[in-house]
């Protein structure tokens, strides 16, 4: 029979076990047994057997190897009582539990700025592209972060933002991935002071933008500002990440999630919201004049565009680019450049297209032509312009010139694989 070392706690035991278990303090001496009488031997006793049986299963005797023979009599009272304790183990400050979720919303970044503000008046946050290339705008998501049983420690809160799953179209191509994926992987957050965390929540974003915040359950501001508040008691506090939006992310409904764990790395419920990145269709080109040259009658005269891009605007080689968060189609007006009518007839009509080897598009004056190739996010195109005069006037003027008008229109949605891709590239351009 094996033998289990236990701390010295009291054990209750019968009476009869303690009177035949505690040897004397003196060896006894045997008894002098007469020669000429000599007891009767007793009958064997039979070992006892132990059933181990499991549920639904029948009860079959299986004796203990080397178990030592008992009495008949002990297999029928097996009561033994064990003593047990423990100790109270002292929760340390934040540790109460898993971390409850508020509130949150995101702002004009960095956190630490404060600003509590966003560009639009709507409900929730809505952030406005800069329409200028490579720069991104700055952005915090915030949250309230309560602890429900004690005093808000240190604790490990993590956000998370991922594009938009709206205004796309298609299938992503890499396995079903769908198109909200991340901006950025999971990021820490940064606990603000109290004093900091009062200042922006109970009283910028409340008395300014009270429609900012999205509240989680039954929260509000009441239960989180003022004297008796969670950020009062600091029983709750405000914690920020900054993040950008690139100028050419795609525009639409973004999802922004908090994930809290207390000092036991025990997770809490987490809490999402969403906030809109609005539509801005715009583009830039290096070009501040065109002259087409030399211009023979009935010839048609092209002038060819580059991809390089000129900081300082120049004339000709003609270069555009996208620097918002649509895809977009040029539009094109020019003026007749003096040369008017023969009857009803223009005397000189135009064409471009966007690089090399694409269809033309023709277009007379004052007419609008949408070129037809499609600029997409944050690509940069050549463009090439062709004129054709059909007839010049009889005036000897020789030298002619007018006026060209550049626009754009939004064009499609956007797809997939396009937001995939531009996730990946933006990674890569982070890495590097």
């Amino acid at each position: 029979m094996a033998l289990i070392n236990l701390p010295a706690w009291p054990v209750l035991t019968r009476a009869e076990d303690t009177a035949t278990s505690t040897p004397p303090l003196e060896p006894a001496a045997e008894p002098a047994i007469a020669p000429e009488f000599i007891p009767a031997p007793e009958p064997p006793v039979e070992p006892t057997t132990t059933l181990i049986t499991e549920p639904g299963s029948a009860s079959t005797a299986t004796p203990l190897l080397g178990a030592e023979p008992e009495p008949a009599s002990a297999s029928t009272d097996t009561l033994e009582s064990i003593g047990t304790r423990f100790m109270e183990a002292k929760t340390p400050q934040g540790t109460g539990g898993p971390l409850s979720i508020e509130a949150l919303w995101e702002m004009h970044g960095p956190g630490a700025a404060l600003l509590g503000t966003d560009d639009n008046t709507d409900a929730g946050a809505q952030f406005l592209p800069s329409g200028r290339f490579q720069v991104s705008k700055p952005f915090s998501v915030c949250a309230i972060v309560s602890q429900p049983k004690g005093v808000i420690g240190s604790e490990s809160v993590f956000s998370e933002v991922q594009y938009p799953t709206d205004n796309l179209e298609g299938k992503a191509k890499d396995g079903g991935k769908s198109c909200g994926g991340q901006i950025e992987t999971r990021k820490p957050m940064s606990r603000l002071a109290k004093a900091d965390g009062l200042s922006l929540f109970c009283d910028k974003i409340r008395a300014q933008n009270s429609s900012l915040p999205e509240f989680n359950n039954a929260s509000g501001f009441d239960e989180i500002c003022g004297q008796e508040g969670a950020l009062q008691k600091e029983a709750a506090a405000v914690f920020c990440s900054d993040y950008e939006l690139q100028y050419n992310d795609p525009s639409g409904s973004y999802s922004a999630s908090i994930f809290g764990k207390d000092k036991g790395e025990r997770l809490g419920n987490s809490f999402s919201g969403t906030f809109k990145y609005l539509e801005l269709t715009a583009f830039e080109n290096d070009f501040a004049s065109l002259n087409y040259g030399k211009v023979e009658l009935g010839s048609k005269k092209v002038v060819e565009g580059d991809a390089v891009w000129q900081e300082t605007k120049t004339e000709n080689r003609a270069t555009l680019r996208n620097v918002g968060n649509t895809r977009l189609q040029i539009q094109i007006q020019q003026d007749d450049m003096g040369l008017g009518k023969a009857g009803s007839a223009w005397n000189i009509k135009y064409a471009s297209r966007i690089g090399p080897g694409s269809a033309w598009t023709n277009y007379w004056p004052n007419e609008i032509g949408s070129v037809g190739e499609v600029l997409e996010l944050g690509e940069t195109y050549p463009i090439d312009f062709a004129v054709e005069v059909l007839g010049f006037p009889q005036d000897g003027t020789g030298v002619y010139s007018g006026k060209m008008i550049l626009d754009a229109k939004k064009v499609g949605q956007i797809s997939c694989e396009a937001i995939q891709k531009h996730g990946a590239d933006k990674e890569k351009r982070n890495a590097n």
